[in-house]
């Protein structure tokens, strides 16, 4: 319960004064002049006791009655019930200011008084009143020279409430004037590319493969500090000092790649790339053959519309049923990137794992590697995300585009491609680390180190902290960056230009 309901109760903070404003009132605050019909605005000044108003005022704004030596007059209105009620209260002026709700009229009226002086002295008759503002100048798109054309295709993942949108500004974009128009023929206000089921398969394949030969000697070196963590690649060479290891990341990676070149040669750099062609095709067929159709059949159930949540569900199935189908590829290629020397070839280290870990030894890592479906779904959907607000700034550029895309807008796909991936490998890049620990082969008396998931990660944390998580980031975001953004650049010039486009709408 409070303590009162006095004159002055709960008005520690209403009346305080502001932040370094403390000590002895500046003078200004005694040479302001008040006169009578001046608006004013009372505020409470709690280092003045004398003159103070009563809480109900403070923050209201009055009009000036009465000037005195010791206080001024303010005519207040307070609502009673459904009506109005003159109030006067007499304040000392430390409590009240000038308000600021009458500067633009004084401001105007100081303009006006300036400007009909030098009318007078010019002799030329002004007008000083207030005039409303003019409609802006029109503008209209001739068709002389200008051939009406269609404006750029819709992507072919745009949902519906976005087509109608872009539709509307297209009938805008094409609208011309005279009769110019009317001898044109009837001009589509977009046209959507329709994409057979197995085109996604195709260029998801293909783009999986370029990313993936032009990123190898990447890969080998993260699987390596994945593996050894903190202690990777001691080898011919010492190792740089804490100082060059943290300003100069990219150097290292560029010396630990010499260094497999001078010990394996060029060779050393492709180490499981046969295996991990024969995984990374297949696997990004699948991939982005189950995004694809997976988020046209979801957006039907939807109603039409290709939300956040659907490209979110799509892109957790892909990554599901690809880990799923492609594990055991995955498996050999880990193997021969970490026994290089020891089998032949892929299918001698595939009859090795079966021989002595079964047919369960080939999906070892499964677990970790579904936890990698939060990353695929992360970086589908900011992909998705950019290429809508992309679509729509391209949309309401001024004119129209007569020969598709540019090179500007593929750029823009690439950037979007790589955005997405370098975030989504921030937020779940232990996963990987955790993915090829299970992987690793028995030791030399049979012992393996890592089992499960949940242990797995103890171990990897008490023996070396929360930077054995983070083991091999600075070559993965090398590979995976680039990659991402190769891949799926390549996905989409499939897409665009092997499409088919039915009629428009």
């Amino acid at each position: 319960m409070p303590h009162s309901f006095g004159y002055r109760a709960r008005t520690r903070y209403m009346f305080a004064r502001k932040f370094r404003e403390h000590g002895p009132l500046h003078l200004s605050t005694y040479m302001k002049v008040y006169k009578v019909g001046d608006i004013v605005d009372i505020k409470g000044n709690g280092a003045i006791q004398k003159g103070m108003p009563h809480k109900f005022y403070h923050g209201k704004t009055g009009v000036v009655y009465n000037v005195t030596k010791s206080a001024v007059g303010v005519i207040v209105h307070k609502r009673v019930g459904n009506r109005f009620m003159e109030k006067r209260v007499n304040i000392r002026i430390e409590h009240i200011s000038h308000s600021k709700c009458r500067d633009d009229f004084l401001r105007r009226v100081k303009d006006n008084a300036a400007a009909a002086k030098a009318a007078r002295e010019s002799g030329v008759r002004v007008s000083l009143k207030r005039l409303p503002a003019q409609p802006r100048e029109a503008r209209f798109v001739s068709t002389k020279d200008n051939e009406p054309t269609t404006i750029n295709a819709i992507p072919y993942d745009i949902n519906a409430s976005s087509k109608e949108i872009l539709m509307s500004m297209a009938t805008m974009t094409t609208a011309t004037t005279g009769d110019d128009l009317r001898r044109k023929k009837h001009v589509p206000a977009a046209v959507e590319r329709h994409v057979e089921p197995w085109l996604h398969f195709v260029a998801g394949g293909l783009g999986g493969m370029v990313g993936a030969v032009a990123t190898s000697p990447l890969d080998v070196l993260r699987t390596q500090q994945q593996l050894y963590g903190t202690t990777a690649l001691q080898g011919t060479q010492p190792r740089p000092n804490i100082m060059v290891r943290s300003i100069y990341p990219l150097i290292r990676t560029g010396g630990f790649l010499k260094e497999i070149y001078l010990r394996e040669g060029v060779k050393g750099w492709y180490a499981g790339l046969g295996p991990a062609l024969a995984g990374i095709i297949p696997a990004r067929a699948i991939q982005f053959f189950t995004y694809g159709n997976g988020k046209r059949i979801l957006t039907q159930w939807n109603g039409g519309r290709e939300t956040p949540l659907v490209q979110l569900s799509a892109a957790g199935l892909a990554a599901v049923v690809t880990t799923t189908a492609t594990s055991p590829i995955w498996m050999v290629k880990t193997r021969m990137q970490i026994q290089r020397g020891k089998y032949a070839n892929s299918l001698s280290c595939l009859r090795s794992i079966i021989q002595k870990e079964g047919i369960i030894g080939l999906y070892k890592g499964t677990s970790a590697s579904y936890l990698g479906a939060s990353e695929s779904a992360i970086q589908w959907m900011i992909y998705e995300r950019l290429k809508y607000f992309m679509s729509l700034r391209r949309s309401n550029e001024p004119g129209t585009r007569k020969h598709g895309k540019t090179v500007l807008d593929w750029f823009e796909y690439f950037g979007a491609a790589a955005s997405a991936k370098l975030l989504a490998s921030l937020a779940s890049y232990p996963h990987e680390v955790l993915r090829t620990r299970l992987r690793q082969p028995p030791d030399a008396h049979g012992v393996v180190k890592y089992k499960g998931l949940v242990r797995s990660t103890k171990i990897i944390y008490l023996e070396e902290g929360i930077r054995g998580f983070y083991g091999g980031l600075t070559p993965h975001l090398l590979r995976t960056v680039p990659n991402a953004a190769i891949m799926f650049l390549a996905y989409e010039l499939v897409i665009y230009y092997f499409g088919t486009t039915p009629k428009t709408h």
